[in-house]
């Protein structure tokens, strides 16, 4: 597969300090769209739209597209491919955008994220407010098994429990390197994500409740008594704390529900 487009334009050729793979299957893009319930007439919100190939989908489909692009060579070339489309690219790095800007945005979202930045940004769409609507996004299939990771399995951490906090997840799809050009040396998954319906100061505790479980699981091999302690938490409220949600203190962090990690939290 070359880097051109299905409208025979040639599409810049993907950047790797940009973690560029651009997707071309057209099996695997109908499948995001499908997954996402993407209606004629609906506005979205495409993250990394590269070259355009899911892009292209979206407004076949008579979505309308708000882009966010970080490669500034993008704009002009998907202005060019869809001229007249309702397609708004934004050249902006979503990571970097103003909360006013963030609540503008059409609230369903699509992406290929790019994989070096994909969990941030689900991070930034999970905890926004207003909240966002379901998204259908890819990321590398070792990220995809952890934000579905239960407690107990080697790949539950700290994404699987900002999943289990903040949304429910399911599977859409695996997705093999040939669906992209170049090719990248790791299998993929697409994933739906929905929102909670949570209030803005859940999503805010859940937001600060996140950096004090990061501290606990730097030691995740530990018990939850001695990660707790490495984190700087007293003893006596640690002690307190475990006794009050029937933990017992020998048990690691990586074997409780993501819930019991947060009313642990709760009561320090």
């Amino acid at each position: 597969m070359s880097g051109h487009g299905n409208s025979g334009q040639d599409n810049p050729a993907p950047k790797k300090s940009l973690g560029q793979h651009f997707l071309h299957d057209r099996g695997v893009l109908n499948d995001i769209v499908d997954a996402a319930d993407v209606q004629a007439g609906e506005a979205v919100l495409e993250i990394g739209p590269g070259a355009g190939a899911l892009t292209e989908i979206l407004l076949q489909r008579g979505a309308r597209v708000t882009a966010v692009e970080l490669d500034q060579r993008m704009p002009e070339h998907l202005a060019q491919r869809f001229p007249g489309a309702p397609l708004e690219v934004l050249h902006a790095d979503f990571l970097e955008l103003d909360a006013q800007a963030l609540a503008r945005l059409p609230r369903k979202v699509l992406s290929n994220l790019p994989y070096n930045a994909a969990t941030a940004i689900l991070q930034r769409l999970l905890l926004a407010e207003p909240a966002f609507g379901p998204q259908v996004l890819m990321f590398q299939l070792e990220v995809a098994k952890r934000l579905c990771a239960g407690p107990g399995s080697g790949d539950f951490g700290i994404p699987s429990i900002m999943a289990a906090l903040l949304a429910r997840t399911q599977m859409v799809r695996k997705v093999e390197p040939g669906s992209f050009f170049p090719p990248p040396k790791v299998r993929s998954a697409v994933l739906r994500l929905d929102p909670l319906p949570l209030a803005p100061e859940q999503r805010a505790e859940i937001g600060r409740f996140l950096d004090i479980a990061g501290g606990w699981f730097r030691f995740r091999r530990k018990t939850i008594q001695n990660a707790m302690k490495n984190a700087g938490h007293p003893a006596e409220a640690i002690t307190r704390a475990l006794e009050s949600c029937q933990i017992d203190p020998r048990t690691r962090p990586e074997q409780l529900p993501a819930q019991t990690l947060l009313d642990l939290a709760r009561l320090l």
